[in-house]
């Protein structure tokens, strides 16, 4: 379902940040279920269906988008508060929240038994390299990480205050999580550590049968030269 741009009446994405004909900057809310883009038209997300209830302005301090430089706005998506870019649809989560959200998304896929689906694609920017942007609350360089080392969604993050998340990448986490994707990443973990801990017990047991080896021939060399008369003999004349 299309909605139009209210500058000048071209029509526009539901999710669309901004006007593709004018470039005006769209109002666009985030669904409280999948955390997909939703325009404040639409009663009900177009990604996921759930319903998109609009929220209240809240004051907060200020903070500018990282990507285009403009303010962003806060808001309330189901529990939880976020900043929310209304120019290029990006969105900053401060660590607890984001915490809470990949918490809750982890114990849903856990109850409904989501099955492992086809593979996560990786995130898509032809032809454009990956740069390091500043945290909208400290200024200094994000750093990116592989969220869960294996899903292909490239994160900015800051160590002491939260992350970016460029259009839809929240979302497709969301997704990544409820499809067991961080299940998946732990069965993972677990079963390199067990190989790892099976090869260390390999070495271990390799160099204790060296060692063996090596103390069996320094004794049998031993017995050997006390067996020798000429050494023998030589030994008794230097006493």
């Amino acid at each position: 379902m299309a909605s139009n741009c209210p500058n000048c009446g071209a029509a526009v994405a539901p999710d669309s940040p901004s006007c593709g004909y004018c470039g005006s900057a769209l109002s666009v809310r985030v669904c409280p279920s999948c955390f997909g883009a939703v325009s404040v038209g639409m009663m009900h997300c177009p990604h996921c269906g759930a319903r998109v209830v609009n929220s209240k302005p809240q004051k907060s301090k200020s903070l500018s988008c990282p990507r285009c430089e403009r303010s962003l706005a806060l808001t309330t998506v189901g529990k939880h508060s976020l900043h929310v870019c209304h120019s290029c649809g990006g969105l900053w989560l401060d660590r607890q929240t984001f915490q809470i959200i990949c918490s809750r998304e982890e114990e849903h896929e856990a109850v409904i038994g989501f099955k492992p689906p086809l593979k996560q694609k990786a995130a898509a920017r032809k032809g454009k390299q990956r740069v390091y942007i500043p945290c909208p609350e400290c200024g200094k360089l994000m750093n990116h990480k592989n969220f869960s080392g294996c899903s292909g969604i490239v994160l900015d993050w800051c160590r002491d205050h939260g992350n970016w998340f460029d259009r839809h990448e929240l979302q497709r986490i969301v997704t990544f999580i409820r499809n067991g994707g961080l299940r998946m990443a732990r069965e993972r973990e677990r079963s390199r550590m067990r190989d790892r801990e099976a090869r260390l017990r390999l070495r271990e047991f390799q160099s204790a049968v060296q060692g063996a080896r090596f103390n069996s021939d320094i004794s049998g060399q031993k017995f050997r030269l006390s067996g020798d008369p000429l050494l023998k003999f030589l030994g008794q004349m230097f006493r």
